[in-house]
């Protein structure tokens, strides 16, 4: 008979200090997703896997963290530069406004997966009718996106 396998003494208060952050104690786990908006691959993993969260119920579950800031780069002057050029800096604040305005992902997630449908189907300039098409208020993003609070990093 195999004796039980006891976890080193160090380890048991790391463990117990994880179980007082407010995701293990609601039962939930946390995930944070770092992604570009005009990113093939960050898209396709958008639109066809992580959606699947929110059909599964497992939504429910997850404290969801999207961060559309991905590969960026930011100078010594402050300036924001993207992997995938000016209009993924432009779409990531956008989106980065989405997430501000409504911090439920049950709420801005919608918007972000049409956004990212758009870009996976090259097709990301109609981002726009994103707002119709989740019933989101387009105002609210472009006042947002126009205090800079999309490019400020931190």
């Amino acid at each position: 008979m195999a004796s039980p396998t006891l976890l080193p003494l160090p380890v048991v208060p790391f463990l117990v200090l994880l179980c007082f952050s407010p995701a293990c104690t609601a039962g939930r786990v946390a995930v944070s997703v770092y992604y570009e908006t005009l990113c093939p691959f960050c898209s396709g993993f958008i639109v066809n896997d992580l959606a699947r969260i929110f059909h599964d119920g497992v939504s429910s579950i997850v404290d969801l963290r999207l961060v559309p800031f991905g590969n960026g780069r930011v100078s010594v002057d402050g300036s924001i530069t993207c992997q995938h050029g000016e209009g993924e800096c432009q779409l990531n604040a956008i989106e980065a406004c989405a997430i501000r305005l409504w911090p439920d992902p049950e709420q801005h997630f919608p918007f972000i997966h049409c956004v990212e449908h758009l870009a996976l189907t090259r097709k990301w300039d109609a981002w726009q009718s994103c707002f119709q098409d989740t019933g989101l208020s387009s105002q609210l993003v472009i006042d947002c996106y126009n205090s800079g609070y999309g490019r400020q990093v931190g």
